[in-house]
């Protein structure tokens, strides 16, 4: 029985390493390296660091590994919103990248569409993992919310430098 619970607890324990590690990956990706991406593969970029956390969930639900699917779908729900800003700022038309106060409303109205359909997507799946990522889809939204706070709205990669005032 000993044997069985450590077996389970460092199976899960690395499942959760690679999650946490999955997430630190792609959020320095986006947050120091994205500039460094050719403008033309970064919408293929933030689809798959947006879609890929889902998959892996869908396929780890379907083999019976719950928890840990569960953890990659609030990966998967945090890595979102991240994206979403990163679509508006990445200098590639498709979608278009809007400036100023658009930048400040588009990114906002964005972000809280996509919390109101985590909402959703918990009141259909109470035990989903997005249930997780709510809130923080919330703050970040309140983040987007505040980007002309004390300064002029800022582009490109300026957006991921918060002031004193935002926070």
């Amino acid at each position: 029985l000993a044997a069985s619970i450590g077996r389970d607890l460092g199976v899960h324990g690395l499942a959760y390493l690679g999650v946490l590690l999955l997430f630190v990956g792609v959020f320095g990706l986006v947050a120091f390296a994205f500039a460094d991406v050719a403008p033309a593969m970064r919408p293929v970029a933030e689809l798959a660091a947006a879609a890929v956390p889902f998959a892996a969930a869908a396929l780890l639900h379907r083999s019976g590994a719950d928890v840990v699917a569960r953890a990659l779908e609030t990966v998967g729900g945090l890595l979102i919103p991240v994206m979403l800003l990163t679509s508006m700022v990445d200098g590639y038309p498709l979608p278009p990248d809007p400036t100023g106060t658009d930048l400040v409303v588009a990114s906002t109205a964005g972000v809280l569409v996509v919390a109101a359909l985590y909402c959703w997507r918990v009141a259909r799946r109470p035990a989903s993992g997005l249930r997780f990522a709510v809130a923080p889809t919330l703050w970040f939204a309140a983040g987007t919310a505040t980007l002309g706070l004390g300064r002029a709205v800022p582009t490109g990669e300026g957006v991921a430098v918060p002031t004193a005032a935002q926070a």
